[in-house]
């Protein structure tokens, strides 16, 4: 359930960001802070949500009930809803962070060979959207198409060719997303939880 409301919101996300590269592919590289802090705003919201949906169903449930004050703490409450909602968001931010401060670093001192302005705010989008354990299936997922795509590129050109994944980085988002969203909610994969 914790999932569900965010996934919608991660692939939303990814949908309009795309939808704004490819009509004003400067926007997004100028107004690049404010494209995350309303990423950040939206998954924000979308939490809060979440977590007001759990203390209304704990709330309205005989059992439930018991996990809410006055049988607990608030203190419990948040820490379930901190560790269940905002948890993975905080760590694949921290992902995203530490990810986009490397690339720019590295692009910087080789000399601006790998990436585009817009690109960092288009990888950190797909790092932060994709939760954990998400961002490890979007960079597996991103490494693998590069790689695939660059080794193309040189076969076909019979020599080394600088190959953008500027318009890749939210399509391949958007893959991660849904084929985490399916296998975490596989049957079989709950099968065999313990």
């Amino acid at each position: 359930m914790a999932y569900f409301n965010s996934f919608y919101a991660a692939l939303a996300i990814v949908t309009v960001l795309y939808a704004v590269q490819l009509l004003r592919p400067l926007w997004i590289s100028r107004f690049s802070w404010r494209t995350w802090t309303a990423i950040t705003a939206v998954m924000v919201v979308a939490n809060v949500w979440m977590s007001y949906m759990q203390y209304r169903a704990w709330s309205s449930d005989k059992i439930g009930k018991f996990l809410l004050p006055p049988y607990q703490s608030w203190a419990y409450f948040f820490k379930y809803a901190g560790i269940e909602f905002f948890a993975p968001y905080i760590f694949s931010g921290l992902v995203a962070l530490i990810a986009v401060c490397t690339a720019r670093w590295l692009n910087r001192r080789f000399g601006e060979r790998f990436f585009y302005p817009e690109e960092y705010v288009l990888m950190g989008t797909g790092l932060f959207v994709a939760g954990h354990p998400g961002w490890l299936a979007y960079a597996l997922l991103v490494m693998a198409v590069h790689v695939l795509w660059n080794l193309a590129a040189t076969v076909l050109r019979k020599s080394a060719v600088r190959v953008s994944m500027r318009y890749l980085w939210l399509p391949l988002a958007f893959i991660a997303i849904i084929a985490v969203q399916l296998v975490h909610s596989a049957p079989w994969l709950k099968a065999l939880k313990i």
